[in-house]
């Protein structure tokens, strides 16, 4: 009776559980520009795996200590930039944070979706729902100091 009813839990879990997409990893790095004012900043860089294709699945924000960044989405399988991907390509989704100017990167006016204490939240579109998703691994790399 109890495998009868595990194996109905499992059926039912893969069948109405959300395919969206998994975090394989996060980092950022620091960089300096190598001239007076020319700035600095940090980039993110998360790697991801399309559980679904893009039609289903749209990725919109990208949240970086509770700021609104702009970001690319890049496909490493098809090399290509822009939103078009199928199910289980290995996406580059990458966003920077200047430091000099926050106001060219960084959307202020949109008000925080929620309150979350993660350092990265991705906002994503599955099945006409706005979603999201918070990753807190982010792995440091050495800073970059142009000359």
């Amino acid at each position: 009776m109890r495998l009868i009813f595990a194996i109905t839990l499992l059926a039912v879990c893969l069948i109405f559980c959300k395919k969206d997409f998994r975090i394989l990893e996060g980092t950022m790095q620091e960089w300096t520009g190598g001239r007076q004012k020319s700035g600095k900043g940090v980039n993110y860089r998360i790697t991801i795996i399309a559980e679904t294709t893009s039609d289903k699945l749209e990725l919109m924000e990208l949240w970086i200590n509770n700021r609104l960044c702009k970001h690319k989405l890049y496909n490493l399988t098809t090399n290509e930039f822009g939103n078009s991907f199928s199910k289980n390509d290995t996406l580059i989704l990458t966003g920077t944070v200047m430091i000099y100017e926050l106001k060219k990167n960084i959307n202020s006016t949109r008000e925080i979706p929620f309150d979350f204490s993660e350092q990265i939240v991705i906002g994503y579109i599955l099945k006409n729902r706005t979603r999201y998703k918070p990753y807190d691994n982010i792995r440091p790399l050495k800073p970059l100091l142009y000359k």
